[in-house]
């Protein structure tokens, strides 16, 4: 795990500076819970949540309780409610989701305001992608002071009501013509995977069928995991787009695979073509131009490596 903890110790550190806040000064614990262990007595969270943030842990520091080994939007929430404070969910879960994600907004931009205004009520915010527009919106259009400012001026229980006084006390405008202005362009989360940016490690051109062995090893930078669960990726190119169907299996005829493959964002669209399959099943699903993430999870042998098959067609 000591390059996967590194790479989050980075993200903490991304997080603080965009929020223009020194990193934390003291440990965050981040705590793995696995679904098949979830009881009283080791889980917190609400009982479909992927994980949660608590400030006060039992040493008194903060802790991320999660499903996942690596959920960095609550590392958001680990960075910014110990600096800033608690608040509306508004700002909260839509902050987290802005650094965390790289989801765009395109989908939801033409009844953003009547579906914002819907969703805001007290203690309650109208959704992942709309909360994420909300703030990158505010953030296109004014300054980190000016959001911090915005942000304290609100409580966790406040409604629509005292959201838009408190916009008007920070902006001069009205609310409703942020809204309406804010529809009028998409938003991308900040989050970004580093498969997406780096070289490929396979090209395909879409016209041929793509059959292919991958090998993966503990401290490779993308193979990571603890107690018998763990996940690596790849980066794929696809040359044109096409109706595909998608098989994995372990090269070793071993553990069971799990494997997703997902393109990444472009300019104002996030991903969204996604193949999901299981070992030895074919898949079907549309491959756009453009790169592509595989990520599977796996179960591995002692050596803490191996190969899988992958075959695209």
């Amino acid at each position: 795990m000591s390059d996967k903890l590194a790479s989050m110790d980075r993200f903490v550190e991304f997080v603080a500076e965009t929020l223009e806040l020194d990193p934390p000064s003291t440990p965050i614990h981040y705590v793995w819970v696995p679904r098949a262990l979830h009881s009283e007595d080791t889980w917190i969270c609400p009982p479909n949540a992927l994980g949660c943030f608590e400030r006060d842990g039992p040493d008194g520091h903060g802790v991320v309780y999660s499903t996942e080994l690596d959920l960095l939007h609550e590392l958001v929430h680990a960075v910014e409610i110990p600096a800033l404070g608690r608040s509306h969910p508004v700002f909260e879960e839509g902050m987290a989701n802005y650094l965390s994600t790289a989801w765009s907004s395109a989908e939801v931009l033409p009844e953003f305001p009547a579906v914002f205004k819907a969703g805001v009520a007290p203690g309650r915010h109208p959704g992942g992608v709309l909360s994420m527009h909300f703030v990158g919106a505010l953030l296109a259009r004014g300054s980190m002071a000016q959001y911090v400012d915005f942000r304290s001026r609100l409580d966790y229980d406040d409604g629509l009501a005292q959201l838009a006084a408190a916009y008007k006390e920070v902006f001069g405008t009205s609310l409703d013509d942020f809204l309406e202005d804010a529809s009028m362009a998409p938003v991308v989360g900040h989050g970004v995977d580093p498969l997406c940016a780096d070289s490929p490690t396979i090209q395909w051109d879409g016209l041929g069928s793509l059959d292919t062995t991958l090998s993966w090893a503990c401290g490779d930078g993308v193979t990571f995991g603890i107690s018998g669960t763990f996940r690596t990726a790849f980066s794929l190119d696809v040359v044109q787009q096409g109706n595909s169907r998608m098989t994995i299996s372990s090269a070793g005829g071993g553990d069971e695979l799990f494997a997703m493959l997902d393109s990444c964002p472009v300019g104002d669209k996030g991903s969204s073509n996604v193949i999901l399959a299981s070992e030895g099943q074919s898949a079907p699903g549309v491959l756009w131009p453009g790169r592509h993430v595989l990520t599977v999870s796996l179960t591995p042998d002692p050596s803490l490596a191996g190969e899988l098959h992958l075959k695209l067609r």
